[in-house]
């Protein structure tokens, strides 16, 4: 699939380097270039499923992706598809995560809980946070850390936490450790 689209040797003998860089199957995490893997792997998985099997709510990152539908036996079949097409790239669906869930109860996905009508932050991600802060503010304290580094730790969690309903969960998060009136706001 790589030999398609790129042609120049040069190119091709380091995307054989990244590739055998790990011991064990696939490519490294966190490496940039399993972003480009994955898009070139699966792009033609997308176009599978929106332009021939019709998926209307399809969404994937990466190599997470999530279909919702109000039919399970039309989302088993869609299931089946999908394996069968990664089988064809010689990958593999997570048996425990490619399950059928029931959406009103929320599906966890990229560090959310998706429901039908809202989206919130993963309950593990506030908790995470929440150690984090008190980790940081414990080394601001003893002079180990500098206010500037919570802040920008702070400013990226926000960012993340914003694309779900979560507002009260920021404030709280920030009345929790006194920091509503230090100029952060949620």
């Amino acid at each position: 699939m790589v030999k398609k689209k790129i042609k120049d040797s040069s190119v091709l003998w380091l995307i054989k380097l990244i590739i055998d860089s790990t011991p064990s199957p696939g490519i490294p995490i966190g490496n940039l270039a399993s972003q480009i893997f994955a898009n070139l792997y699966l792009s033609g998985l997308d176009h599978y499923l929106k332009e021939t099997i019709k998926c209307e709510h399809y969404i994937r990152y990466m190599d997470d992706l999530i279909v919702f539908g109000d039919d399970k036996d039309k989302l088993s079949e869609i299931r089946d598809v999908i394996r069968k097409y990664l089988k064809s790239l010689k990958l593999e669906l997570h048996s425990k995560k490619s399950q059928i869930y029931l959406s009103a109860n929320g599906v966890d996905f990229l560090g959310y809980k998706v429901y039908p009508t809202h989206r919130l932050v993963a309950k593990r991600n506030i908790i995470r946070e929440r150690k984090q802060l008190k980790a940081y503010l414990k080394l601001i304290k003893s002079g180990s850390m500098a206010w500037s580094k919570l802040m920008c730790s702070m400013q990226s969690w926000f960012g993340y936490s914003m694309h779900a309903d979560s507002f009260y969960a920021r404030r709280s998060l920030l009345a929790k450790f006194n920091l509503l009136y230090e100029g952060i706001s949620p």
